[in-house]
């Protein structure tokens, strides 16, 4: 079950008080996709996951609390360009912005990760074109954070578990060669079965060339389907 409350936030750049909806709680039973979006309830609450202001667009988890350089970042062109652009009210374009307060802020995590969530946002809407250039955005700064963890540690389980996840972010935006070859480059690490069942998959929907959602129970279904056959 999914609930929430009522709130009013100041906004922390512009002093606009609105009404907002919190979520207090909720449920992802079921399976994720492949790159990690959650089933369940909680896939249909992202219209809370951000709150922004109508009036200059700021957009955060709660919009009263700004992070020193945000209100410059907030008033820079490229914001203002991203909040009164085509896209504009989009639940997309909530994200697209919280993606780029975080790549200015140097959180590339947190900007791939919104990113991605504007793709998912585009993806309910039917908007391929906004899906496929957020997912390329998140792509790019996932193998960023990559290489920098890999530059730490090179078995860093933190680096594969996002790798694996832009193989599926790559396959989805049509980037066959470069998910390939993200999922051959795996293929030759030191992974867990889990992992390496997920790559297996991959590799057969990128030879397939198919750019379709598909969720882990997939894998563990083919998997079940296999031993039946093979008995």
């Amino acid at each position: 079950m999914t609930s929430f409350t009522e709130t009013f936030e100041k906004c922390g750049i512009c002093g606009t008080f609105t009404k907002h909806m919190v979520m207090l709680s909720t449920n992802s039973f079921g399976s994720p996709d492949l790159d990690l979006r959650p089933p369940g309830m909680k896939r249909h609450t992202m219209d809370e996951w951000l709150q922004e202001c109508p009036k200059c667009g700021y957009v955060s988890v709660f919009i009263g609390e700004i992070k020193e350089g945000v209100r410059e970042i907030v008033e820079g062109e490229e914001y203002s360009a991203l909040h009164t652009g085509p896209l504009s009210g989009t639940l997309a374009n909530r994200f697209l912005k919280a993606s780029l307060i975080s790549e200015c802020l140097g959180n590339r995590k947190g900007a791939g990760t919104y990113a991605l969530y504007a793709a998912w946002a585009a993806d309910d809407v039917g908007d391929r074109a906004t899906a496929r250039t957020a997912r390329l955005k998140a792509a790019e700064h996932y193998m960023g954070v990559a290489s920098r963890l890999e530059k730490r540690d090179p078995t860093s389980t933190r680096a594969i578990t996002l790798k694996t996840q832009t193989v599926d972010i790559l396959r989805r935006s049509g980037r066959w060669e470069e998910a390939e070859q993200l999922a051959d480059s795996l293929s030759e690490q030191q992974i867990d079965a889990k992992i390496k069942a997920v790559i297996n998959f991959q590799k057969s929907l990128l030879r397939q060339r198919n750019d379709s959602p598909h969720r882990v129970n997939d894998i563990i279904n083919i998997d079940e389907r296999n031993k039946i056959n093979s008995q």
